[in-house]
């Protein structure tokens, strides 16, 4: 993948909302987006679906009204599947969209929940649902399959119990993902995957601890936007506006022009014209000055599925892995940075720089580059079928730095930490 550029839509449609759901019916190629709950804490029951050009209110029946429930696309039986969410009271049912209408099926199985994950596994061709929080206020921790026909609990060991986290299945390397949220010793950054049969912890550096982010993934990576910082009002929580690829059992933080931070917001990958789809969310606290948005935005994805190495992302020749020797370093140390690209015809060429920690953070919040943010190190060529290119530069006395990789010191293709 390379940079995200995101295109704002048009803002006809579902109202602003948060806790919402949507899923891509590749029946019927059309995102659909299933409830949320308004500025109020409203909960609603309206069902549309967006073509990429407008959308489309299908229904107003159905499920109760609802927020923080569970949405995927059954592939096997080409219908949508929702599970649980709340509005007062807690729900525990499944229902199934054919595209014209709602019905419900099994209600035995995983107890009522809401905040939970809920993702398609295409490899095993069932649903696969994490986590939540009861009426009870407690945090789940327990693994659930969905088969077509009935539930089976799969597994109550793996990933501490949480509600919020984020969750998406890695269609690549056939396993479920899932991210953070908010535990019962507070939020978390661990990253686990599912593969069918036991949960592994995800040894790797990636987004700061979040909740409430929204995650979905293309057919080669996945893509986890925004959330935030802490379950706690006061102090207010940082609201993140930061993309992260997940691909390969590595993260990678992108720079994004586009929604900008939000949280409560919704995301999903329309295959067909190979584009992310990001719906609402919420700008601040809700009921405390924070603003709910009703904006639609897209991301189309054009590069070929992307191979992932240590430190940084590999793909087409424009997109390069970097590699830092020595991975850490002090004020004053020299580092080699080394880029490294798939074999071309053409020449590749970058301009490698660094910038300060806290101006980077501020961008990843949604701040605008400048040029004066990036510190030249040098500018790198490799040569038609070369594989790589190597520069050296000493770490400024400036403390933490973020190493990053630039067609133009402004336009950020790859980034890597740079710990002191």
């Amino acid at each position: 993948m390379s940079r995200f550029l995101w295109t704002q839509k048009q803002d006809v449609g579902p109202s602003a909302r948060f806790g919402h759901a949507m899923a891509y019916d590749a029946t019927r190629q059309q995102t659909l987006l299933f409830g949320g709950a308004d500025s109020t804490g409203l909960a609603l029951r309206d069902t549309w679906g967006w073509d990429g050009e407008f959308w489309t209110q299908l229904s107003d029946i159905g499920p109760a009204a609802r927020s923080e429930h569970g949405l995927c696309f059954d592939l096997a039986d080409n219908v949508a599947f929702l599970f649980g969410g709340a509005s007062g009271s807690y729900f525990g049912d499944s229902w199934q969209w054919n595209g014209q209408d709602w019905t419900q099926v099994e209600d035995s199985g995983p107890s009522a929940r809401y905040g939970h994950g809920l993702v398609w596994d295409s490899s095993r061709s069932r649903a696969v649902l994490f986590g939540g929080e009861n009426a009870a206020a407690q945090l789940l921790g327990d693994t659930w399959e969905w088969d077509g026909q009935s539930w089976t609990q799969v597994e109550d060991t793996g990933p501490s119990a949480r509600v919020y986290a984020a969750m998406a299945f890695d269609p690549v390397q056939k396993r479920t993902i899932v991210f953070g949220g908010h535990g019962n010793a507070g939020e978390l950054a661990d990253t686990w995957t599912w593969d069918g049969s036991k949960w592994t912890q995800v040894q790797d550096i990636g987004p700061s601890a979040c909740l409430r982010s929204a995650m979905a993934s293309s057919d080669a990576a996945s893509l986890m936007y925004g959330g935030l910082s802490s379950a706690a009002t006061n102090p207010p929580p940082q609201i993140f506006g930061a993309s992260w690829v997940y691909s390969g059992g590595h993260w990678t933080e992108r720079q994004d022009i586009g929604p900008g931070a939000r949280w409560g917001h919704a995301l999903a990958y329309d295959s067909a014209r190979r584009t992310f789809v990001f719906f609402g969310g919420a700008t601040g606290i809700v009921g405390s000055g924070g603003a709910l948005r009703d904006d639609t935005w897209e991301h189309a994805e054009t590069d070929p599925p992307a191979q992932t190495g240590s430190g940084g992302n590999t793909g087409n020749s424009g997109t390069p892995q970097i590699v830092l020797s020595p991975s850490s370093a002090q004020a004053g140390q020299q580092v080699t940075v080394q880029l490294i690209v798939a074999p071309s015809n053409a020449a590749a060429s970058f301009e490698v720089a660094w910038i300060r920690d806290s101006r980077w953070q501020a961008i990843m919040n949604g701040a605008s580059p400048q040029a004066n943010d990036f510190n030249l190190i040098g500018a790198v060529s490799i040569p038609p079928q070369a594989t790589s290119a190597t520069v050296t530069f000493t770490v400024p006395a400036v403390g933490e730095a973020i190493v990053v990789v630039a067609a133009d010191s402004q336009s950020i293709v790859a980034s890597a930490d740079l710990p002191a």
